[in-house]
């Protein structure tokens, strides 16, 4: 086994033949791997959600106008359509469409310029500023975040004009994490923005939704809301909440139109998971089962 963290230097480790399966493929080298027929790319569902996560300590973020102008200002199908290569779907809340009550009757924050720069005209004018500079971090390993990261690095100043100033930052997974653990410790340096990823891999989206409760510790964003905390414990531990599915679906409810409304985060898009395997392995299903996978059989010829 071995570890490579580059997602392109893994799929060339395939197609050389240093490897047999490679875990985790990016969308963006997927078409030029599909070209090989020599190997196979595999899709699966994923239960995970690519957000763009806000330092809520810093002053700026404070203001909901602020989060709500990001929102509104990020054309997610045209990222979708060009980043991943039309290999996903716009998120449109914090659960995931695989996961059992992921519901289409939620709405997504549109695109919508116009609304995106009067809240940020508006956001600049309360905070008393005139421009606004922030840094957006992504996972220098991650050829999605670094394309996703320049889409934006682009896009948003033409949404917001010239006040506005989006810079990037290339990081490893230590180092962003070191950032993200910086606001819990009060470092002024903390993140402000930075991709995340949510796996909700649960089938109980009602405790899928506990990073957004003031009683996770290993929380990504500093969220606290005291109304979705008493309706996280009501819908986790409610003896009423547990016997009754649809109560427990309202509570469910409930608590996401908290965070959407609150912008606790900003969902982008969600993607399906690729692996690419050899000539060597056989698969023993050729389509994916849920709570089973493909099955992978090795064999010492091609």
């Amino acid at each position: 086994m071995r570890v490579i963290p580059e997602g392109s230097a893994r799929a060339i480790a395939l197609e050389t033949g240093e490897v047999d399966l490679v875990w985790g493929v990016d969308p963006t080298d997927c078409s030029n791997i599909e070209a090989n027929s020599d190997v196979k790319l595999l899709s699966q569902p994923s239960s995970s959600i690519e957000y763009l996560g806000m330092n809520m300590t810093k002053e700026h973020f404070k203001d909901q106008k602020v989060r709500q102008a990001i929102n509104y200002a990020i054309d997610k199908q045209a990222l979708v359509d060009t980043i991943v290569e039309g290999r996903g779907t716009v998120a449109n809340s914090y659960i995931n469409n695989t996961i059992p009550g992921w519901t289409d009757e939620v709405e997504a924050y549109p695109y919508d310029p116009a609304k995106a720069k009067e809240y940020y005209e508006k956001a600049l004018e309360e905070c008393g500023l005139t421009s606004l500079t922030l840094t957006l971090q992504y996972n220098e390993t991650s050829a999605n975040n670094k394309a996703a990261s320049e889409f934006l690095h682009k896009s948003l100043p033409e949404v917001f004009g010239d006040s506005f100033t989006l810079e990037l930052m290339a990081g490893s997974t230590s180092v962003l994490n070191s950032y993200i653990k910086g606001w819990k410790e009060g470092d002024p340096n903390s993140f402000e923005l930075q991709w995340r990823g949510w796996n909700t891999s649960t089938p109980a989206p009602w405790n899928g939704l506990k990073v957004y409760s003031s009683m996770y510790s290993n929380k990504n964003e500093p969220y606290y809301n005291d109304e979705f905390d008493a309706l996280w414990e009501k819908a986790n531990y409610d003896i009423e909440a547990k016997l009754d599915p649809a109560y427990r679906m309202d509570l469910t409810r409930q608590m996401e139109k908290i965070v959407l409304d609150e912008v606790a985060a900003c969902p982008v898009y969600e993607a399906p998971s690729y692996n690419l395997i050899s000539s060597k392995i056989h698969l023993v299903c050729d389509e994916y089962i849920p709570g089973y996978g493909f099955g992978y059989i090795l064999s010492t010829k091609d």
